[in-house]
């Protein structure tokens, strides 16, 4: 991934093909068959499956963070007014099947589970004190089926292994 977009090579290090794909501040998560690339700060990202576009993204306010599961499924975290963090969840096929404002959880990380059915949310509070909170969700509920605060901790990243969130 590169600022004209992504370009393949075999495992020789020959150039096979590419998506031409405006970035100017590039990041790319895989996961299985599936890779997602956007465009940090932009509105925009391209949902791949074995190497051609599978679908493409486009959000009103700017991505921030995104991630894709063995399936597909894709989580993307934009910035939105009046709000610390959105959370915007498409299926395979480029639906959206979920949002959710965060109101004053500055989220930092979203992983899918492998089955589609859950997401955990990894976020900053900053109110008295610094606190990291993990958020559980359900993609058939609205509201966060629980939650882990850890005291004066930074969590940044989480993974799905199985139905187990780390």
């Amino acid at each position: 991934v590169n600022s004209k977009g992504i370009e393949f090579y075999n495992n020789k290090g020959e150039y096979n093909a590419d998506i031409a794909f405006k970035l100017y501040s590039p990041y790319i998560y895989t996961s299985g068959k599936y890779a997602v690339v956007a465009d940090i700060g932009a509105e925009n990202a391209i949902v791949l499956k074995n190497g051609k576009q599978a679908y493409k993204i486009s959000e009103k306010e700017p991505i921030y963070s995104v991630s894709v599961n063995k399936n597909g499924y894709t989580a993307v975290l934009t910035s939105e007014s009046g709000y610390k963090s959105t959370v915007v969840i498409y299926n395979n096929m480029g639906s959206k099947v979920y949002t959710w404002y965060s109101g004053d959880l500055y989220a930092v990380d979203i992983k899918i589970s492998e089955n589609n059915k859950r997401f955990a949310v990894a976020g900053v509070l900053a109110e008295d004190s610094l606190k990291s909170v993990v958020k559980f969700f359900k993609l058939s509920e609205d509201n966060p089926v629980s939650e882990v605060i850890l005291d004066s901790e930074v969590a940044y990243q989480l993974e799905y292994k199985g139905s187990n969130a780390l």
